[in-house]
């Protein structure tokens, strides 16, 4: 594969991605959801933009973008995790 068709995969990977933080972020607060899950929904997108300003960054600076994809992820799983577990322990026992 070209270089230059990945680098343009990547990069519309990466700007929809970042669409779906934001979104997130927005139905997290249209949901009136805990306030801790708005934070962290608010701290995903704010690092979703970062990450994504530093994809083109250069040396050291743009080593910093694969790490904080990492913490996107990390802070993506924790938010599935507690609405799991909210809708778990908002669920009537049978």
């Amino acid at each position: 594969m070209r270089r230059g068709l990945w680098l343009s995969a990547e990069r519309l990977a990466g700007a929809l991605v970042q669409g779906l933080e934001v979104v997130l972020f927005l139905a997290a607060l249209a949901a009136w959801l805990p306030r801790r899950d708005l934070l962290l929904s608010l701290l995903l997108a704010m690092i979703g933009s970062v990450q994504a300003g530093l994809a083109n960054a250069h040396r050291w600076v743009g080593g910093l973008h694969p790490l904080l994809a990492l913490v996107a992820l990390a802070l993506a799983a924790t938010l599935a995790l507690r609405a799991t577990r909210r809708l778990r322990d908002a669920a009537p026992e049978s």
